[in-house]
């Protein structure tokens, strides 16, 4: 993972240490590079399959089968559980297991319609890992600075191409038939401007699909919109300026995260550049 440092941590705690857990969705375990498989329950040396549905640095609740003689184990531990989590995020060489103590706090029926899967609710019982921590602030962090600068907007050059992680500033788009190339011009969380030859009509409303390539995977980043704005750069060349505006609902946790963390490094480099100046 990326170097991080105890002020970090610790912010994230301060910040977050008392947020809802977060939904572990399709898009979070990807993000995450949660390994399903390789998590489980651990009672009294007992190895008990489950599946982790949402998890804040405080609980966490998975599902489990309560007719494998795990609840009478459960009960004979005095309720204490250990989770074993493994992730194995893309920008991390392997992956990072750990156990998280905890006490189990409640048990709910998953389904009214079956008796082979409950919720179980567990309370941590000590300060988690420092890697849970990270993964789980990251994404707090994320989440909030899509609310909070949502329109701000960074400016594409070859500095910000090289601190975001990105191939270039040439993209592809589709609002038709076929994919575009396009150059990129400014990217926000909620949108983006590109530079195109529009060999179809490029109409305001019309959905259209940005793609990114991203040095960090060979799947490009795909966001999902629709065109806010169709301006004229060099019209007799069919070359248009497009404004698109993100389908809120669609957009990668991966591309959030890439955003957070440009306008956070940026902050606080213009940050320190003052400090420095005001030394001389």
């Amino acid at each position: 993972m990326a170097i991080t440092t105890n002020k970090e941590i610790a912010d994230y705690i301060q910040t977050y240490g008392n947020s809802e857990g977060i939904t572990f969705s399709k898009d979070v375990i990807a993000t995450l590079g949660v390994d399903t498989k390789q998590i489980f329950l651990k009672v009294m040396g007992n190895h008990w399959p489950c599946i982790i549905y949402s998890c804040s640095m405080q609980t966490a609740k998975i599902l489990v089968n309560p007719k494998q003689d795990l609840l009478t184990v459960i009960k004979k531990a005095n309720k204490i559980v250990n989770i074993r989590f493994y992730f194995h995020p893309k920008d991390n060489e392997g992956p990072i297991t750990f156990f998280v103590t905890g006490k189990v706090t409640g048990l709910t029926r998953y389904n009214q319609s079956r008796d082979d899967l409950s919720f179980l609710s567990i309370a941590f019982t000590q300060k988690p890992p420092e890697d849970l921590i990270l993964l789980l602030g990251k994404l707090f962090d994320a989440n909030q600075g899509f609310k909070n600068r949502r329109e701000e907007r960074i400016e594409i050059d070859p500095i910000t191409i090289k601190r975001m992680g990105l191939k270039s500033k040439l993209v592809a788009i589709k609002y038709g038939v076929r994919p575009e190339k396009a150059i990129l011009k400014d990217l926000s969380f909620s949108g983006a401007q590109v530079i195109g030859t529009c060999t179809e009509v490029a109409e305001k409303g019309k959905d259209i699909t940005l793609l990114i390539e991203d040095m960090n995977s060979r799947i490009p980043i795909i966001l999902q919109g629709k065109i806010a704005r169709c301006t004229p750069f060099q019209a007799e060349k069919n070359i248009y300026s497009l404004g698109i505006i993100f389908d809120e609902e669609k957009i990668p946790l991966d591309y959030k995260i890439k955003i957070n963390d440009f306008l956070k490094k940026s902050k606080s480099y213009i940050f320190n550049s003052k400090v420095d100046e005001g030394k001389e």
